[in-house]
C-alpha cells in the first residue's frame, strides 16, 4: 500500500482484544476518513433502524435501513472487510462506500455497494450525517459473505524497518511500505525471552493511491521496556498472508539524575554522589571545568573523566587533578547503548592545600608582604614621590631568575593613565625584598596604583597567590 499517513485510517466497530483497543479502535470524537477529518458525535442524530444486507452476489450487495432521524442531511454507508488473520481478528480497510440523500422519517432507504471481492465477508454501517457530524455506534454493523469462490491473494512485500529513534521514555519506530496489496500493517514488540506483542495496527481504508512507492510508516512506543532491550518488527498483511520486516532492537536512553551533589572536598579533588534511578544505564561519566565567578564553566579548561558504574542505589565519582581553593563546574553524563545524555551540572570548590602540599608546593610563590606605600603620603601637585612595596617568596624553592612587576597608574575621574614595567631580582625561599619606583609628580587628582608582582607569571605559573594589590591616593 503506497499512500500518505493522512490517508491511513480506522473504521472498526466490533470488539477487539483488550491490548489493541487504545491503538486500533477510533475514538468517537475524531477519526480520519480519506484526507479529511470527521467528528463522530453519537447521539447528535438518531441512528437508522433495521439495517439489512440483501441481493448479494460476487462483488455487490444492497444495504437497506429505516430512517429514524429528522435532522440529517444524508446517510453514509461504510464498509470494511472482516479479515481473520494471524494473532487475532484483523480490521481491514473500511471506508465510505457511498451516500444517500435524506429521506422522510420512517422511510426505508437503500444503497447498492459495488467493487467487493468474491468469497469475502464484509461488514456495513449506516450513519446519518449533518455537516461534519456523523452518528456512528460500535454496535450498529451488519456483516455478510459475498458469493463465489474465494480468491487467494499474493503475499504482501515485507516492509523495511527503517529506523529506531530512542529518547528517555519512548522509542519512535519508522518503517517503509514496499507492498501494493496489503490490507494493513502491524507494529509489534517483544522483550528478552517474551513473545511478540502487537502494539498498533495501521489499516488501509480503501482510499488513496496504492501505486506510489516508499511510504513512511511511523509508530511511537510511549511505554517501552525501560530496563530491558526492546525489539520491534513491522508486518504487512492481507486476508491470506502476513509478512514481517527484519527485527531491530534498542533500549531507551537511561533516566537522568536530579540530585547530584558534592559529597567530599579535598585540595586536589572533589567527590560527587547521586541517586542511581537509571535502571538501564551502562555507566556514568564526569567532566570538570574551571568555573568563573558566576558559576559558569570555562569551556577551554574542561577535562573528561573515564566511565564509572553502573551502580545499584547510589552513584559516586571523583574529579581529580584539581587546583586548591578553586571553583569547578562538574558535569555528570549517563550512557547506554542508545547513547549518552547530560544529567546535571553543579559547582564545587576545592579546599586550600595544607602547607607543603598541592600543585606547586615545591615551587617559588611570590606575594605581597604588607601594603603599597607612598612617600610622602600626601604629595603636592607636581611633587616627586616614591611608590614602594615588599615582595616575598613564600615557596619551597628559590625563584632562580628575575621577573617583571607591572605598575599601572590610573585617574579615577580623568583620562590620565601610565604603565611601568619594573625588573626584579631572584629571591630565595623565605626571602623578602623591598621594591620601589620614583615618580616625577602628578597634577591634582584622584589616582590609583595597581601593582602586579610577576606580571607575566613566569615565576607564579602554578601559584598566583596574592600577587596583585592596589593603592588609592589624592593629590
Amino acid at each position: 500500500m503506497f499512500m500518505t499517513m493522512r490517508a491511513i485510517f480506522v473504521l472498526v466497530f466490533a470488539a477487539v482484544p483488550a491490548y489493541a483497543q487504545d491503538h486500533l479502535l477510533p475514538r468517537f470524537n475524531q477519526a480520519v476518513v480519506g484526507t479529511g477529518t470527521v467528528v463522530f458525535t453519537p447521539g447528535a442524530l438518531d441512528r437508522p433502524d433495521k439495517v439489512n444486507i440483501s441481493d448479494i452476489n460476487d462483488t455487490e450487495a444492497t444495504v437497506s435501513w429505516r430512517d429514524l432521524s429528522s435532522g440529517e442531511q444524508s446517510f453514509g454507508v461504510y464498509v470494511r472487510e472482516n479479515i481473520p488473520g494471524p494473532g487475532g481478528s484483523w480490521r481491514s480497510g473500511g471506508g465510505r462506500a457511498g451516500s444517500q440523500p435524506a429521506g422522510e422519517t420512517g422511510e426505508v432507504m437503500s444503497h447498492r455497494v459495488t467493487g467487493l471481492r468474491s468469497g469475502r465477508t464484509y461488514c456495513f454501517v449506516v450513519a446519518p450525517t449533518l455537516g461534519a457530524s456523523v452518528a456512528l455506534s460500535g454496535n450498529d454493523q451488519v456483516c455478510a459473505a459475498m458469493t463465489g469462490d474465494r480468491e487467494t491473494l499474493e503475499p504482501p512485500v515485507p516492509p523495511t524497518l527503517a529506523l529506531l529513534i530512542p529518547s528517555t521514555n519512548k522509542i519512535r519506530v519508522q518503517s517503509i511500505d514496499r507492498s501494493d496489496n496489503e490490507a494493513g500493517f502491524a507494529f509489534e514488540r517483544r522483550g528478552p525471552g517474551s513473545n511478540w506483542q502487537r502494539l498498533k495496527t495501521l489499516i488501509y481504508a480503501g482510499s488513496g493511491d496504492q501505486s506510489s512507492s516508499m511510504n513512511l510508516l511511523e509508530f511511537v512506543d510511549h511505554h517501552p521496556l525501560m530496563d530491558r532491550s526492546n525489539c520491534y518488527r513491522v508486518g504487512a498483511y492481507n486476508a491470506d498472508h502476513m509478512r514481517h520486516s527484519s527485527v531491530e532492537c534498542m533500549v531507551t536512553y537511561p533516566r537522568t539524575v536530579n540530585d547530584l551533589e558534592v559529597t567530599q572536598r579535598r585540595f586536589d579533588s572533589l567527590t560527587v554522589g547521586w541517586t542511581d534511578s537509571a535502571q538501564n544505564e551502562d555507566g556514568y561519566r564526569l567532566s570538570w571545568c574551571l568555573a568563573d565567578e558566576e558559576g559558569h564553566q570555562i569551556d577551554d579548561t574542561c577535562v573528561e573523566g573515564g566511565p564509572v558504574g553502573p551502580f545499584d542505589g547510589t552513584g559516586t565519582a571523583d574529579a581529580t587533578g584539581l587546583m586548591p581553593s578553586t571553583d569547578y563546574a562538574i558535569n555528570l553524563y549517563v550512557f547506554n547503548a542508545a547513547g549518552e545524555l547530560p544529567t546535571m551540572r553543579i559547582v564545587g570548590r576545592t579546599r586550600p592545600a595544607p602547607p607543603g602540599q598541592g600543585p606547586g608546593a615545591d615551587l617559588p610563590n611570590l606575594a605581597f608582604f604588607g601594603s603599597i606605600t607612598i612617600t610622602p603620603v600626601f604629595p603636592d601637585p607636581g611633587e616627586a614621590f616614591e611608590v614602594s612595596w615588599i615582595t616575598c617568596n613564600y615557596g619551597e624553592t628559590a625563584t632562580g631568575a628575575g621577573w617583571t612587576d607591572s605598575l599601572r597608574l590610573s585617574e579615577r575621574f580623568g583620562n590620565h593613565e601610565e604603565i611601568h614595567m619594573i625588573d626584579a631580582e631572584a629571591l630565595g625561599s623565605g626571602e623578602c625584598a623591598a621594591r620601589s619606583f620614583q615618580h616625577s609628580g602628578l597634577p591634582e587628582g584622584d589616582y590609583v596604583w595597581d601593582i602586579i608582582i610577576d606580571a607575566d607569571n613566569e615565576i607564579n605559573e602554578l601559584t598566583p597567590l596574592d600577587n596583585s594589590n592596589s593603592y588609592g591616593f589624592i593629590i
